[in-house]
């Protein structure tokens, strides 16, 4: 999906902390990533500080919206809220 596009739809602001995090969790290659260490990602790929919690936080706030989007049948909606499923969300292991 287009930057734009992706800006547009969920109204996060490029280059904000919040749609770093959603970059990374977008990237399949950071899938099997912690949280902790995703929150690291962020800080070595952009040179912003986060917490393993925010990183926690987006995955969640992003699955609501994700869910709410397919109630009402808007896939372009979906996609947009669709990040990587996370190993350590299936164990239920938030470290």
């Amino acid at each position: 999906m287009r930057i734009e596009l992706f800006c547009e739809i969920t109204g996060m602001k490029e280059g904000t902390v919040g749609y770093n995090i959603i970059q990374v969790l977008k990237n399949p290659e950071f899938a099997d990533l912690k949280s902790y260490e995703l929150a690291e990602k962020v800080a070595e790929l952009y040179g912003q500080e986060t917490t393993a919690a925010s990183v926690v936080w987006h995955i969640n706030y992003f699955r609501v919206k994700k869910a709410t989007a397919i109630a009402e049948n808007n896939l372009e909606l979906a996609n947009a809220y669709t990040v990587v499923e996370r190993s350590f969300l299936k164990n239920k292991e938030c470290n």
